[in-house]
């Protein structure tokens, strides 16, 4: 039986006459545990890509991808709805760095997403539509516009139950029972220069419940 390493150790030491922190130099390897090896790194997180896939995601919803027909978001050349697949994407396009396309964005989405009393989802359409105009005049091509503001005024009728939005785009003459002059417009001018916003009017009769505001 052979003689037991840490014995032999402990008497070759001393026997060579090695002072006390020799010692301990010498057996302290022999009572350290095994170095063990590091763990591997975990793998990184692709963080690139949740963020990328987030973003997507959140531009869709401002989209109103998740809301609207597949009529109108595969509407192609031709068809009816494909004025409104060019202005929500046009929209989305340019959110992120226009301030009026956003406040649009946001209010599209306030409109469609939450609940709320018919009157509150009038007035919020009527405000939509006024940013619906001034963004149409800087980011939508002109001959566009009169195509598109009947079907945005119509998608947005199917939240109301009692009254409903339409388009004054193909008036062209001014009338004080559905219009209404802007502050800067030239109230001696007949001829209306543009649509500021929706009219409103009761479904059932067509009375106007809020004028279409117009500049002459």
């Amino acid at each position: 039986m052979s003689a037991d390493p840490l014995v032999k150790e402990v008497v070759d030491v001393l026997m060579a006459g090695v002072d006390p922190a020799e010692l301990r130099k010498r057996l302290s390897p022999m009572f350290s545990p095994p170095p063990q090896a590091a763990a591997p790194a975990p793998p990184p997180t692709p963080a690139g890509d949740s963020v990328s896939e987030a973003a997507r995601q959140l531009q869709s919803r401002i989209g109103l991808a998740d809301i609207l027909d597949d009529d109108i978001l595969n509407a192609g050349p031709g068809t009816q709805a494909f004025p409104l697949r060019l202005f929500f994407g046009q929209l989305v396009a340019v959110c992120s760095e226009n301030d009026v396309a956003f406040a649009l964005a946001s209010g599209l989405n306030l409109y469609f997403r939450a609940t709320m009393g018919e009157e509150a989802a009038v007035v919020l359409g009527i405000e939509v539509s006024r940013l619906y105009y001034k963004f149409a005049r800087a980011q939508l091509e002109r001959e566009l516009v009169p195509k598109l503001s009947p079907l945005l005024a119509q998608l947005m009728s199917t939240v109301l139950d009692k009254t409903e939005l339409a388009s004054v785009d193909h008036q062209r003459v001014f009338d004080s029972a559905t219009h209404e002059r802007d502050a800067s417009a030239d109230r001696t001018r007949p001829a209306i220069v543009a649509p500021l916003t929706f009219l409103c009017r009761v479904a059932s009769t067509g009375r106007p419940r809020f004028k279409a505001m117009v500049l002459t």
